[in-house]
């Protein structure tokens, strides 16, 4: 929309200047109208990814805990994105970790994009995958994160700080 408002502008401009011929004693001088009209995209998170308070009484360290948020993506209209998060320094070769400073312990997760447990986040940035509609340029999708059964928990807070991206 804003492309063809330069456009009739530039038309405008140019028309307005033929019609006024230039007479003595004025000085006539064009000027250029210009408009960009780009792909571009913008993100919202929900809240954040908690697992919360584990209790050792349930045993979590024979059973899966699973969390999630909402991720929304607004672009231009037909804009090719995808969506990803590098691994933090707490990861372990490609298994993203939470840290416990207090005693130097780690709590394996997987991140999860579309709510699924069988999309793992990527780690790479890829501008492939989603596509924004023509008439309906939002995306969205449930990030998730699971704690896998059978880890060895010590007491303590755990913590891990990801970065999600658009690539566009």
């Amino acid at each position: 929309m804003r492309a063809r408002c330069s456009f009739a502008a530039v038309i405008a401009v140019a028309v307005g200047m033929a019609a006024s011929p230039a007479q003595a004693g004025q000085a006539a001088r064009s000027i250029r109208v210009t408009g960009y009209y780009g792909t571009t995209c913008g993100a919202t998170m929900g809240s954040a990814l908690n697992f919360g308070t584990l209790n050792p009484a349930q045993n979590p360290t024979n059973q899966s805990y699973t969390v999630g948020t909402t991720l929304s993506v607004t672009c231009s209209s037909s804009t090719n994105f995808g969506v990803w998060s590098a691994l933090t320094t707490n990861a372990s070769g490609t298994q993203r970790r939470m840290w416990n400073p207090l005693t130097n312990s780690f709590l394996n997760y997987t991140l999860y994009l579309n709510g699924s447990s069988n999309t793992v986040m990527p780690t790479s940035s890829s501008t492939s995958g989603y596509t924004a509609a023509p008439s309906v340029p939002q995306y969205i999708s449930g990030i998730a994160a699971t704690l896998a059964s059978g880890q060895t928990l010590q007491a303590g807070h755990y913590e891990d700080n990801i970065v999600i991206t658009v690539s566009y």
